[in-house]
Parts: C-alpha cells; structure tokens; sequence
C-alpha cells in the first residue's frame, strides 16, 4: 500500500511538471524545484523497487510515465543530475533504456 501511495504521489508529480515544461511562462525556478522533488520521488520508487524486487509497480509506472520523465529531463540539469536520473530509472526499469539514454542528451 505504501508503495502505491508513492507512485500515486509520483505520477502527480510528473504530470504536474511535464505540462509545465510544455507551458510559455517563464516558469525555470518552479521546473527546477519541481524536477528536484521529482528526483527525490524517483529514489523512492527505486527504494521500492530494491526492496520489493518482484513488485511490477515500479516498472510498470515508468512505462506508462516514459516520455513524460524523458521531456522533463533531457537537455536540462547538470551532467551530474541528468546521470543520476538516468541511473535511477535503469535501475527500475532497464528495459527502457533506449529512452533513458535520451536524459543524458
């Protein structure tokens, strides 16, 4: 349940953002913020994808949630942020790799 709960909160988050990003406002510091919570929710679900190995939840949302998560990060951040996004999400999903690879752009 706790999982869920998570990727519910998560999957908010990244609709939130992604129709942000896609908006004309000059929105930067409110896109930052929102990508840094959007990060910290992303090391949850990948906390429960560690610790719940056999849950499809987390893969399952990265699925469904794939272009969103790549449009919100690709070409933005530091190297660094985008690595670690990058790693995060191969590690809950790997087989999206082909579209992970598009963040570090």
């Amino acid at each position: 349940a706790l999982e869920a709960q998570h990727v519910l909160r998560l999957g908010l988050r990244v609709a939130s953002l992604d129709r942000v990003a896609g908006d004309e406002v000059d929105v930067d510091v409110y896109a930052a913020q929102e990508a840094h919570e959007l990060a910290r929710a992303l090391e949850l679900l990948k906390k429960a994808k560690e610790d719940k190995p056999m849950s499809s939840l987390p893969q399952l949302f990265t699925e469904i949630k794939r272009d969103e998560l790549v449009n919100i990060y690709k070409g933005k951040g530091t190297a660094n942020e985008k690595e670690a996004i990058y790693e995060m999400l191969m590690s809950i999903n790997p087989s999206q790799s082909n579209y992970w690879r598009r963040i570090r752009q």
